[in-house]
């Protein structure tokens, strides 16, 4: 059975304005996610299981609680770590029809970038004090030998280049 990937699509406008928060923040210039990649995964598993699409958590409303760093060594990312029953509830679903995690708690959360330099101190960072809105789930295949490269979410300094000259220009990307 091929893996899968069961993720959320976020409400337009909370995304962006998650976006506009992250800008505030201390980070590195090519080290923020590109506001379209922000979701949060319900389920990762290259082993694949029977799942079963679901709407429950169309309309959920998630808090953002905390920052933290996730991952290791070059792998590490900034996460905002998000308070949702509802999230809680469809991840032990998906354990239900046979995904198994490999971590021991399932944390919800939408990855914001790269993780800062050690100099950075996340807990300094506030809190956004606006929920942020699921759309809808969807799922994805994950095709044999693939990666998580979260670098390749981010924008570059080629993209920030461009949005620049798409601003002060006002011309198409």
């Amino acid at each position: 059975m091929a893996g899968i990937y069961v993720t959320t699509k976020l409400n337009s406008e909370d995304q962006s304005k998650l976006r506009k928060f992250v800008d505030t923040l201390p980070l590195p210039a090519g080290t923020r996610m590109r506001e379209k990649e922000y979701h949060i995964t319900l389920a990762y598993s290259k082993q694949g299981f029977d799942y079963k699409h679901n709407t429950v958590v169309e309309g959920t409303d998630a808090k953002p609680s905390r920052w933290e760093i996730f991952g290791t060594g070059d792998d590490k990312v900034l996460v905002l770590l998000l308070e949702s029953e509802v999230l809680q509830q469809r991840f032990q679903q998906l354990c239900a029809q046979g995904y198994v995690c490999k971590f021991p708690e399932y944390n919800p959360h939408i990855t914001c970038g790269l993780a800062p330099p050690e100099s950075v101190d996340i807990s300094k960072f506030p809190v956004p004090q606006f929920n942020i809105t699921v759309e809808y789930e969807y799922s994805e295949p994950i095709a044999e030998g693939s990666s998580y490269n979260p670098a390749e979410m981010c924008e570059s300094t080629q993209d920030s280049f461009l949005s620049f000259i798409h601003f002060m220009y006002r011309s198409p990307l």
